[in-house]
């Protein structure tokens, strides 16, 4: 993996730069007028299904309150040419109006709780939802929301939690949610890839699952699999860009810690610009079970690391 690059989830380059002069700000890879031409063959190809939707920057809104997320598509889009374009968008949106498969309130009990997860999202990506809590369990960090998502062979549901209540108890489903996701870890097949630069690393895990970064919700047991001798003792400094990729550094002395913060909010935030499924542009510090934020990013671009008193003490040793 390139400093400050990754790999698209298909194994292509994301040729887009964050940042990059006539850069959409949502949908980074495409341009400003690429971006509206995009968002205006979306509007164009709903109104034909009978759909009125109002279109946002990266998302659509039916009139009956359902939000639509249009990150994938524009990825897919934004590597042909608009002449392909229609194909694409027409595929996507059939599929978003006519989804094959369960609903949650029809769903084999036994089947839904085998596909309940505990998710973490990006919780602008739910502002649209009228009532936020009606959606989320909790802020598990700042901009960063815990949620109940339910896997099917087709779509990854966010329901309702009355919904869910509706089917079991929300605190079986909490649990239930918790133990799928990390099975995740010993089931599905991860890559964790060491990122160096100037003779400091990290580790960054990648997965196809769109809960891969959602085991930050159990990020000891992630460190304990993918560094197995490193004493946990001061935390672990980490980044979750977005769903399929978690990026982080135990803490296991004052050198770790400082190639953790020197290299990760950069990395963070740079894919969290060019990724479907975004997340947080910060970098995290948790320890024992606490998390906070270690990085800010103004309206210009400019980002700050703030270590906070436990890190400033632990990065003193280094004289």
């Amino acid at each position: 993996m390139g400093w400050f690059g990754r790999k698209r989830s298909d194994g292509k380059d994301n040729a887009a730069t964050p940042g990059a002069e006539g850069a959409d700000s949502s949908l980074t890879f495409f341009s400003v007028d690429e971006a509206a031409q995009f968002r205006a063959l979306v509007r164009e190809v709903a109104a034909e299904r009978g759909r009125e939707v109002t279109v946002h920057a990266d998302h659509i809104v039916d009139d009956a309150g359902n939000v639509f997320g249009l990150w994938n598509v524009a990825a897919l889009c934004a590597g042909e040419s608009d002449g392909a374009w229609r194909g694409l968008v027409d595929t996507h949106v059939d599929h978003l109006f006519n989804p094959q498969g369960p609903d949650v309130a029809t769903m084999d009990l036994e089947a839904l709780m085998a596909s309940v997860h505990a998710r973490l999202v990006e919780e602008d990506s739910l502002r649209s939802f009228d009532d936020l809590d009606a959606y989320s369990l909790e802020e598990w960090a700042p901009g960063v929301r815990r949620i109940l998502a339910v896997d099917t062979p087709t779509t990854v549901l966010t329901p309702a939690l009355d919904h869910l209540k509706a089917r079991a108890p929300l605190a079986t489903l909490i649990d239930q949610g918790w133990r799928n996701t990390r099975s995740l870890l010993d089931t599905e097949p991860l890559s964790a890839e060491r990122v160096e630069h100037d003779g400091r690393w990290f580790t960054c895990l990648l997965g196809d699952s769109f809960f891969t970064a959602s085991l930050a919700l159990m990020l000891s047991d992630v460190a304990a699999r993918f560094e197995p001798e490193a004493v946990q003792e001061h935390g672990i400094i980490f980044a979750i860009p977005y769903r399929h990729q978690l990026a982080f550094r135990v803490a296991t002395d004052a050198e770790a810690a400082l190639a953790g913060l020197m290299l990760i909010p950069r990395f963070a935030a740079n894919c969290f610009s060019e990724s479907p499924g975004p997340i947080s542009p910060c970098t995290f510090h948790w320890r024992d079970g606490v998390v906070s934020c270690l990085t800010e990013m103004d309206g210009q671009g400019q980002l700050t690391v703030r270590p906070g008193p436990y890190l400033e003490r632990l990065l003193s040793e280094l004289g």
